[in-house]
């Protein structure tokens, strides 16, 4: 849709950032009530109420993801990343917050 030549005057619509992010919790949690559910889905689950200023429930949804986790490499990384995210809030133009620009799933030997 990016590259689409649309007619002079035509508008588009695809909703809004609100009704995009209830409707991939209720799609995420629609998956978590069908199959096992992993510590990735509990946390993209538990952004989605974080976005919508539902804190409580995100915290919950978060610390299912949390107690989940056996893995102790995936454990480090949300946790890295978690320390990044912070600096980059605190400090946006420092030189850390720029290992968050990674794809997510790639790994960097440090």
């Amino acid at each position: 849709m990016q590259n689409a030549t649309m007619p002079i005057g035509a508008k588009t619509s695809y909703g809004s950032t609100k009704s995009g992010i209830k409707l991939a919790r209720q799609l995420f949690q629609k998956a978590i009530s069908v199959n096992p559910p992993s510590p990735e889905a509990y946390l993209r689950l538990g952004r989605a109420p974080g976005l919508l200023d539902h804190h409580q429930e995100a915290l919950a949804e978060l610390q299912k993801a949390a107690a989940s986790i056996k893995d102790p490499q995936v454990s480090y990384y949300s946790e890295a990343r978690e320390q990044y995210e912070h600096a980059a809030a605190l400090y946006a133009t420092a030189q850390s917050p720029f290992a968050l620009s990674k794809p997510a799933g790639s790994r960097q030997q440090w």
